[in-house]
């Protein structure tokens, strides 16, 4: 009876790292679209908002 634990042992430890990679994968794109977010708002600050247009946006260097 001892391999049939060793084989339970050995099948309950591969189920426990499928559930925690399951759950990873899970939230790669809640993590993925959080740093987007926080790079967007990065990008916000230094352009006070605004997006550059070619052609319509007029850069002006002021100190």
């Amino acid at each position: 009876m001892k391999p049939n634990i060793r084989a339970q042992g050995l099948i309950e430890y591969v189920a426990l790292v499928l559930i925690v990679l399951g759950a990873f994968i899970g939230m790669r794109i809640f993590l993925q679209r959080a740093f987007h977010e926080r790079a967007r708002e990065t990008a916000d600050t230094f352009g006070q908002g605004e997006q550059y247009e070619p052609g319509v946006t007029q850069i002006t260097n002021e100190r």
